[in-house]
């Protein structure tokens, strides 16, 4: 199942990246937040 959910996430990409005023930027924020993870939430803490 985690890997069908990252699929998809990663199909969404473009779409996402796409709708932002700097789609390089956005890519790039995207691709760095698959590699090192979401920060944890304020709520978590």
């Amino acid at each position: 199942m985690t890997v069908r959910a990252l699929a998809r996430y990663v199909l969404e990409i473009p779409e996402l990246a796409g709708t932002e005023p700097d789609p390089l930027a956005a890519l790039n924020a995207i691709f760095d937040l698959l590699a090192s993870g979401w920060p944890e939430s304020p709520k978590e803490a």
